[in-house]
């Protein structure tokens, strides 16, 4: 039996046994209304942010801005809309030159050009500075301080001196944490190996682990 999978911008076919029996989910929620473009559905929440302010509204002249984004482990398609968070910058009046785009790596392998093209598109890459994280080199990492817990924080040093920072990923289910993405591009995304191992080790602490993950505590556990 062939069984057709998406997978990226194409599909994957595969062959199960005829004794397989296949279930395929349906939706759990309504499907977007089409009367709107995608453009527009995202405009419509950057204009009305949760929490916070639309970008628009800040005052960026002269400031350092950093740009976060999750690495190519994650499926997270901001090339469909990596320009309308830089028109929204440059709008609050941030400059080109003052703007730098860092991958969310943690200890993954480090993204080629290509790659972050792919990820953020290759228009929107054009005349942008920007580079990998590297857990790994003490001297790209600044200390922050530590937690309650005794981790000591190294992050980026490219968030020791931004004025705004921007976070783009997904949220995602995580097998050991709950959840993937959110502040969590920051911790262990921009993480310092040293903070990212100290971290971690909280799996092997109650409650945190696979089995509890759905608990406050467990879900910080994760990567």
């Amino acid at each position: 039996m062939q069984v057709k999978l998406p997978w990226k911008e194409t599909s994957l076919e595969l062959e199960v046994p005829d004794t397989w029996l296949l279930v395929t989910p349906e939706p759990a929620i309504e499907p977007l209304r089409k009367e709107k473009t995608e453009d527009a559905i995202v405009e419509d929440a950057m204009r009305n942010p949760h929490g916070g302010k639309p970008i628009r509204t800040n005052q960026l002249t002269g400031k350092k801005i950093v740009i976060v984004v999750d690495d190519n482990t994650r499926p997270t398609q901001a090339h469909k809309f990596f320009h309308l968070v830089m028109e929204a910058l440059i709008a609050a009046g941030a400059a080109m030159e003052n703007i730098v785009v860092v991958s969310a790596l943690g200890i993954h392998t480090p993204m080629t050009e290509t790659d972050m093209a792919e990820k953020i598109g290759a228009h929107n890459l054009s005349g942008l500075f920007w580079e990998n994280h590297d857990a790994f080199d003490e001297s790209v990492n600044a200390f922050f301080g530590e937690t309650g817990r005794g981790t000591p924080v190294y992050l980026n040093r490219h968030l020791k001196d931004a004025d705004y920072v921007v976070l783009i990923g997904l949220i995602e289910p995580h097998f050991m944490a709950g959840f993937g993405g959110g502040m969590k591009n920051i911790l262990p995304g921009l993480a310092s190996a040293e903070t990212i191992g100290k971290h971690h080790e909280m799996r092997g602490q109650f409650p945190a682990g696979p089995q509890t993950g759905r608990r406050g505590h467990g879900l910080l556990a994760g990567g």
